[in-house]
């Protein structure tokens, strides 16, 4: 077990010193999902927590993550944590004008495997014998899981392009931090200057920096999903055991063999790593600057697509007040005819066969009437034969054969 006063120094540095922050522990007994925050804005706090999150790991029956941009302070986590708990209660609450806000210090890459149905129901099966408490299956299990590590080389696809990409970094100038994630993958962290991005439009250039690696090196095991909104995504926390496979997610030197790095996966050794050396570095910083520079972009890009949305909808808006003015115009008139269907009566099949006091009868234009079937009462037409009943707008539809629409207006377009 790594000493928890060695490992608080490396996330000291590995989180930036800002811990304003979700930190998630995955109990493999329980399998229940826990949240840790900082309850109060100051250095005490925040050691605590970081003895908190780290003192679960003594046993390695944790599987730990923590989110990867950080809040600006403790008020905009204390802005997010009411985010989640009204999404826990399935309550309303529009947030779009009240974002809690995020710094942005890094970029992060997640390299996996899938296709691998042994492995995928290997991982079932240790799974479940989480939930039941198993060890001696889970055990045996295990040691299956590593052959497959280390005989079929799992992890090997996944490490090769990250080197792919680490060295179409170098060739830039650009400071990488690879990482093994202690099953079949990989994470690799850039590291930039703490910066106060739109995160609709840090998104945007996430994912158009994803989109480079994965075309211009044609990668495959590049995980989509990380992109999809890297703002609120999380990662498992470096030097913490994975509950399937027991192996560490650690930092790796990625000249090392495939061999040794899953060795060194279980018992690896502290490294620690100087952050601001990445930060400054030149190619990092030109990074920064084309992530800036593209924001701004996104930015205006983002702010036309709200006005010209604006636009539409006040256009809809517009359209929909017509529509309104005219259909209530078009009601007020088909009031006036709706008054009596004899009267449309005889607009449309002209004089009655016969005339009684409340009801006039005609040849029923709907079936070969040799005597007059159809009555129309001052509200209906009725045919004792084909023995419909009909109001004044449904006797048009019928009539003409068309929709509603269109038979309001005939019928307008006649009175």
């Amino acid at each position: 077990m790594i000493p928890v006063k060695t490992r608080k120094k490396y996330y000291q540095i590995f989180f930036n010193e800002n811990l304003f922050r979700e930190f998630r522990i995955l109990n493999e007994n329980k399998i229940k999902n826990k949240r840790y925050f900082l309850t109060e804005n100051n250095d005490k706090k925040k050691s605590f927590l970081l003895s908190q999150v780290l003192s679960n790991d003594k046993t390695g029956n944790y599987n730990i993550y923590n989110e990867i941009y950080p809040f600006k302070n403790f008020e905009e986590l204390q802005k997010n944590k009411k985010q989640l708990k009204i999404k826990k209660d399935k309550k309303l609450f529009d947030f779009s004008n009240n974002k809690p806000i995020r710094l942005y210090d890094r970029l992060y890459f997640d390299f996996d495997f899938d296709k691998n149905p042994i492995a995928s129901k290997l991982k079932e099966k240790i799974n479940l014998t989480i939930l039941k408490n198993d060890k001696s299956n889970k055990k045996e299990l295990i040691t299956e899981y590593h052959s497959l590590l280390f005989d079929k080389k799992l992890a090997k696809k996944p490490l090769e392009e990250l080197k792919q990409v680490t060295n179409y970094l170098n060739n830039k100038n650009i400071l990488s931090y690879p990482i093994f994630s202690g099953s079949k993958g990989f994470h690799l962290y850039i590291f930039f200057q703490k910066t106060l991005f739109n995160p609709e439009s840090f998104n945007n250039v996430a994912y158009q920096i994803f989109e480079t690696f994965k075309t211009t090196l044609e990668l495959k095991t590049l995980d989509k999903a990380v992109f999809e909104n890297p703002s609120q995504r999380i990662a498992r926390l470096p030097y913490c055991k994975h509950p399937i496979t027991e192996l560490h997610c650690y930092p790796i030197d990625i000249n090392d063999s495939y061999t040794n790095i899953i060795e060194n996966s279980f018992k690896p050794k502290i490294k620690q790593f100087d952050i601001d050396e990445h930060m400054n570095n030149k190619g990092n910083t030109e990074l920064l600057d084309l992530i800036t520079s593209r924001s701004e972009m996104e930015n205006k890009t983002i702010a036309k697509g709200k006005e010209k949305d604006k636009q539409i909808k006040e256009l809809h808006k517009k359209n929909s007040l017509l529509k309104t003015k005219k259909y209530e115009k078009s009601s007020k008139r088909l009031k006036e005819v709706e008054k009596d269907c004899i009267q449309i009566a005889n607009e449309f099949l002209g004089t009655p066969n016969r005339s009684y006091g409340d009801y006039v009868t005609y040849q029923c234009p709907f079936h070969n009437d040799t005597q007059p079937s159809l009555s129309v009462y001052q509200e209906r037409f009725y045919c004792a034969v084909c023995g419909y009943k009909l109001n004044y707008l449904g006797f048009i539809m019928k009539y003409y054969g068309v929709d509603e629409k269109e038979g309001i207006k005939i019928l307008l377009k006649h009175f």
